[in-house]
């Protein structure tokens, strides 16, 4: 039987990103710890007010919307960086809640945390003269 983590990463990495988002930018770096998936997504260049995050239960959607900037008192050689707007969305397994998303240097971090941890349970005794199923 296939993990959770496995089919996340299945998931994330073939259904994960939808059709209408751009499937390279911004660029996106995606690795696991002991128990959460990190997503660190390249946002250089954005604004915390122009990036939102949104998580439904099921996907998570990072939209960056550019205001405009008026360069038209510059006469452009090469004009190299970026200013678009995007969205990626990704689906998340039921095991994943993400946390509150932190933007440093350009980085937009996401921390999944794991919310289903496998254990083992215990099989308490009952009387035996109780049937494990009636019927």
């Amino acid at each position: 039987m296939r993990s959770d983590l496995a089919m996340f990463f299945d998931d994330f990495f073939s259904r994960g990103l939808s059709a209408t988002s751009n499937l390279t930018y911004p660029p996106v770096n995606v690795y696991k710890t002991d128990s959460d998936v990190v997503l660190e997504m390249a946002v250089a260049g954005f604004k915390k007010d122009e990036l939102t995050v949104e998580f439904d239960g099921q996907r998570l959607t990072v939209e960056g919307k550019k205001t405009s900037q008026s360069t038209s008192d510059r006469t452009w050689i090469t004009r190299e960086l970026s200013s678009r707007s995007f969205i990626r969305s990704f689906a998340i397994s039921g095991q994943f809640e993400p946390e509150q998303p932190t933007l440093v240097d350009g980085v937009l971090t996401i921390v999944l945390k794991g919310t289903n941890t496998k254990r083992s349970l215990p099989i308490l005794e009952g009387p035996s003269s109780t049937p494990l199923l009636e019927g």
